[in-house]
């Protein structure tokens, strides 16, 4: 809330004309942004679950955007809990594919399969990704830790990369 408070006093201050203001994943700021910027076009860019029908002023923040980029089809319908609106659009998140293309040397794939007690008969199951509870990560841990004991299979194994 304090950078906020210092962003508003600086727009206050600088007194710029902006054509647009894009709004990156905080709702509340774009009512913000309206307030001083009632004519400029506001863009929301939502990344996570943080504008639906639970949203304390949803219906004021969503009325206040001119438009919405959501990064999945999910987070669209989410938004589309307050009302149906033709605002939004779905731009997903990118890759870049090359990155998972390069061929890794064997001595770094044998040091990792050391520093995570790895072998060659080893099925690794990967999770990255932030630890929190809208990410499945519990659910996971439990669904892996049913298939372990109804398979018998111990070389299954689970790695959680934060």
């Amino acid at each position: 809330m304090l950078l906020l408070v210092e962003l508003k006093k600086k727009l206050k201050k600088d007194k710029i004309n902006y054509d647009v203001i894009i709004v990156e994943n905080t709702p509340f700021n774009v009512l913000e942004l309206r307030k001083l910027y009632p004519k400029t076009k506001i863009i929301y860019h939502i990344h996570n679950d943080y504008l639906n029908c639970e949203t304390k002023k949803a219906m004021k923040i969503l009325d206040a955007c001119d438009e919405i980029i959501a990064i999945s089809d999910f987070i669209k319908k989410r938004i589309q809990t307050i009302k149906p609106t033709n605002k939004i659009s779905v731009v997903y998140n990118g890759i870049d594919i090359e990155k998972f293309c390069q061929e890794i040397p064997k001595d770094e794939i044998k040091k990792n399969k050391e520093k995570y007690q790895l072998t060659n008969k080893d099925i690794v199951f990967l999770y990255t990704g932030r630890i929190v509870p809208e990410k499945g990560v519990k659910e996971l841990i439990l669904a892996f830790c049913k298939i372990l004991k109804d398979t018998n299979n111990f070389n299954l194994k689970l790695l959680i990369v934060r």
